[in-house]
């Protein structure tokens, strides 16, 4: 089971049932986790510092995604290292003019505010669609990242995630 012995105290509060949803992914360099934080009012993405050696995490780097909804829910790191992808997940039911968006982020600063400036709209899906975009996954060759879509028969491929 899990065990309060090891618990990291860092990073923002999740204090809402909504907020602890996200995906928790290491970049493939071992050097950095990511959380996806889903918000009202505000999507948040956390960065900290990762040793893989010890498990330790530290500086964490909270990034405004913008509001909510859509709900920042997958995230997965570019083989490099060097993006961040997230998943904001649409809810029609809720709100009708929602609608899910990919964004990538340059996340080779320690800034908050120029990783959240280089934020880039990479895919989007109108809201008639009833499909929502969620996991995220780099494939085990490191090449390319599948993203699940909620409606949909097909499994999203982003190529050259490194671009």
């Amino acid at each position: 089971g899990i065990s309060p012995v090891g618990v990291t105290a860092i990073g923002s509060k999740q204090d809402s049932t909504s907020q602890a949803q996200g995906y928790l992914k290491i970049s493939p360099d071992g050097k950095k986790l990511a959380m996806a934080i889903a918000g009202l009012p505000i999507n948040k993405v956390e960065l900290y510092d990762f040793d893989s050696k010890t498990g330790k995490i530290t500086n964490p780097i909270t990034v405004n995604l913008g509001t909510s909804p859509p709900s920042a829910y997958g995230v997965e790191f570019s083989p490099d290292s060097k993006k961040l992808y997230v998943s904001l997940k649409a809810d029609t039911a809720q709100n009708k003019i929602n609608y899910s968006k990919l964004v990538q982020l340059d996340i080779l600063s320690s800034d908050s505010i120029k990783i959240g400036k280089s934020l880039r709209i990479v895919d989007s899906l109108s809201n008639v669609t009833k499909e929502y975009f969620g996991a995220l996954q780099l494939d085990p060759q490191g090449k390319n990242i599948y993203m699940a879509v909620q409606g949909s028969t097909k499994i999203a491929i982003i190529n050259s995630p490194d671009s």
